[in-house]
Formats: structure tokens, sequence, C-alpha cells
């Protein structure tokens, strides 16, 4: 009398087998739903190679509360599609949108997209902050020379020159870096730990040639940064908005370039240097 019946152990079985089968027939349609962004008839089409037995499903007639759970399921299904329709855009539509370079702390550097009109706004934003009624263009000489008077000479500059040209980038005190002509090592620089907001620029010599000064918000980005030679004029004024992204001017507010990495672009997106000190 049991096995007759449609609650045997038979069919239960056979059932509840073929009702995870079309859990996970659910499942990978959901999936493929979202990574195709709404394109049903490629879903169809490719789940339809599947071996999933919807067909015995449908047969099993005298089962009534199998069924009502297959309408349920069909009805869950029905929304979502429908739903998924009016929220999801093809994905063809992704390549209207220009291309750009994330950087980090949510930064992109969009300089090659934007419009003129756009990179110009840009350009004087920064020159406008660089450039304030605090800056100061031409110190005396005098004065500059006795402020820095301790660092006009590198006293320790063979030392410092021979770690430099071996790849050494810092000590327990100093931060260093080389600038080479070809293979030949022509100047130096030197960032004390004591003091991070002033680098030191020497010659081969050990001969002060120019002093970058950062912002008091340095190292935090962003911050600002002038360049003067040892004789207190301005030579170039910076804006760090990250390690990868600078926009830089010249002594007279001129937009010189705006960095990125390895590579500067001028006012109108043309790439004009690149940098090997990065």
């Amino acid at each position: 009398m049991l096995l007759n019946h449609n609650t045997s152990i038979f069919n239960v079985k056979k059932i509840r087998l073929i009702l995870e089968k079309y859990v996970k027939f659910l499942l990978q349609y959901f999936r493929c739903l979202c990574r195709e962004g709404g394109n049903y008839d490629y879903i169809w089409i490719s789940l339809s190679r599947l071996q999933i037995p919807l067909v015995r499903c449908m047969m099993l007639k005298n089962n009534e509360g199998f069924m009502k759970k297959i309408i349920f399921l069909l009805c869950v299904l029905l929304i979502g599609k429908a739903a998924l329709s009016a929220e999801i855009e093809p994905a063809r539509d992704i390549e209207k949108v220009p291309s750009q370079i994330v950087l980090t702390g949510n930064l992109v550097f969009d300089w090659l997209d934007i419009s003129q009109l756009q990179r110009d706004a840009v350009i004087e934003k920064y020159r406008a902050e660089l450039f304030d009624d605090d800056t100061v263009y031409k110190y005396k000489k005098k004065d500059f020379r006795a402020e820095y008077k301790d660092f006009l000479k590198d006293k320790d500059f063979k030392r410092h020159y021979m770690l430099v040209k071996n790849g050494v980038k810092e000590t327990d005190s100093e931060n260093l870096c080389g600038f080479y002509r070809k293979n030949l090592l022509i100047s130096y620089a030197i960032q004390y730990k004591k003091d991070l907001r002033t680098v030191y620029y020497y010659d081969a010599m050990g001969n002060l040639r120019y002093i970058d000064k950062f912002s008091e918000n340095y190292p935090n980005f962003p911050y600002m940064s002038k360049q003067y030679r040892a004789n207190g004029t301005l030579v170039s004024a910076i804006y760090f908005m990250s390690h990868d992204m600078q926009y830089m001017y010249e002594d007279d507010k001129s937009f010189k370039g705006a960095w990125y990495k390895d590579k500067m672009y001028d006012r109108h997106a043309k790439q004009v240097l690149t940098r090997t000190n990065w």
C-alpha cells in the first residue's frame, strides 16, 4: 500500500533529487542573468544545453504539493527577470564610458579624457592655491643663505655620493636620491628624517644648488612644494595630489604640466616629458 502512495520513500527521494537539481538550475540562471546584464536570449540558449530534469518534474502530475512549489519558483523567477530587465543596463553600454586610470584614495587621472575647458579650470584652481598672497618669489640672498648656512656645503658629500652611486636610497637618518646624465651621477638630493619638510639638492662636489620646501601638512596628501635656487629665487611650484600625480608650475606661474607616474602631459594633454626617478 505504501509503495503506491505519493509519499512513498522512493518518490520522496526522487522528488527531492529533482527539486535539488532544479534549484541548482535556478541559481545558475540567476548568476548568468547578473553576469550577462540582462541578455536573456544568450542565457536561455546556454542553459538549454544543460541536462535539467524540468520535463520529468512536470510529469509528476500526482504530486500536487511538488507542482505548487514549481509554480511558486517560476513566479519568483519571472518577477526577478522583469525586475532585472528594468534595472540592469545592457553590457554593451559600458563601452561608451571613457577609460580612466584610478588612483589610490579614489583619485582619477582623467587629464586625457576631459575637455580643454575642464583642464584649464583645473590649471587655474591649483595655480591660485600655489601662488597665494604669501608666496615669496625671491628671498634676499643674504637672508636666505643665512637661514640655510649649515647646508650650503655637504660636508659628507663623498660618502653621500658613493651611497647614491651604489643604489642606496635610505640610511638611518636620511633619504637619498640621485640624478644621472646617461650613466654619470651629476647631482643628488638629501632629505633629513629630522626635518622631512626640506630637501637639499647638491652637485657632485657637494655644493648646494636647490632647496625644496614642503607645506605644513606634508607628507599627508594633498600638499604643496616650492623649489628655490641657492640664491633664494623661486624655480617652480608643485601641487601633489598623490604619489602618482602632481601639477607643476614655473616661477612665473605658467603651467608646465601634469605628472602621472613617469609621464608629464601639457595643458593640451600631449605627453612632453618622462622621468626615471619616480
